[in-house]
């Protein structure tokens, strides 16, 4: 009887295993590689290191980025702090739990890439996901009149902020006559050295289309630069539209690096995507799986099942 209930109670046990390793959303970090260069992303807070050390609190060379805060504001700047039943403005996510998907191998803009997705609700309701690219081949990405050149290392990651109920107007939350104009979005960047605008640009994209531009890029020291466009994807547009004049805005806060973007109100979602790059990134054997975590979760799967195996047979 004791054998009977030993060998039930080791079957779920195997099971729950499994199951773990089968699907690791929601887990603490999610990390992704590929030529090189390493990124890691944390569950809370949503913030990113990227940089070419696989032990990347360790490289002083890694650049990290994470939500600053998230505002809506009037038509003159001023952020609208509070309306209706929800909040308006979160001054630090650091508390923003994110949901973290398996890393995978996808293509983008016919560019060979592996992706990993962040995806969590804000306190108000408002839904904010991330994905994060790296690139494993050369190529342009073309977004309506920018095209940027990529290479193998390159990494991209685009901000998605969906349902997001805007003061005032017919369709918005009574904000005591307040009017929500845009929404204001700011990431803490943290490289080896403070921002300088890069004024000797890359190469540029093959072939380059006639009237075609890029958007700025910042040396942030190590070797790693990041490129900010001015475009953004807003509801179901066919096209880009730009930021409002002078955006994106780098700006400081004491010691704190911050670069602001200024999104204009829409019903459903708004869409941006900045480009990090390290310049050169030397190949790594450790990269000759790109999909990082996989290989380990394939082989503990493989021994847990074979442990599961032996533990039923003896009962």
């Amino acid at each position: 009887m004791y054998k009977i209930w030993g060998g039930i109670f080791a079957f779920f046990a195997c099971l729950h295993v499994l199951l773990a390793q089968r699907n690791p959303s929601g887990g603490s970090e999610g990390r992704i590689n590929g030529n090189g260069v390493h990124v890691q992303g944390l569950g809370r807070s949503g913030k990113l290191r990227i940089g070419r050390n696989r032990n990347l609190e360790s490289d002083s060379n890694a650049l990290t980025i994470d939500f600053d805060s998230i505002r809506e504001v009037d038509g003159s700047g001023r952020s609208v702090e509070q309306g209706g039943t929800k909040p308006h403005m979160f001054n630090t996510l650091a508390n923003q739990q994110f949901n973290i998907s398996r890393p995978e191998n996808v293509t983008f803009s016919n560019i060979q890439a592996t992706r990993i997705v962040f995806d969590g609700f804000l306190p108000n309701g408002a839904e904010l996901t991330f994905q994060v690219f790296i690139f494993h081949e050369e190529g342009n990405i073309t977004l309506d009149d920018e095209v940027t050149l990529v290479k193998p290392g390159a990494v991209k990651f685009n901000i998605l902020v969906a349902n997001w109920t805007f003061c005032g107007d017919s369709d918005g939350a009574n904000c005591a006559g307040r009017i929500g104009r845009y929404l204001d979005v700011t990431l803490r960047v943290l490289g080896r050295r403070p921002p300088t605008r890069r004024m000797n640009r890359r190469p540029r994209p093959r072939p380059m289309p006639r009237n075609m531009t890029r958007g700025e890029e910042f040396e942030m020291g190590g070797n790693v630069t990041i490129s900010l466009s001015r475009k953004v994807r807003i509801d179901n547009m066919v096209r880009s539209e730009d930021m409002p004049e002078n955006f994106p805005v780098y700006e400081t806060r004491g010691a704190i690096q911050l670069f602001r973007f200024r999104f204009r109100r829409f019903r459903r979602y708004i869409w941006y995507d900045p480009l990090v790059t390290t310049d050169d990134p030397p190949q790594m054997s450790d990269d000759s799986n790109t999909n990082a975590g996989s290989h380990f979760s394939w082989v503990t799967s493989v021994v847990a099942l074979a442990v599961c195996f032996l533990v039923l047979i003896r009962h």
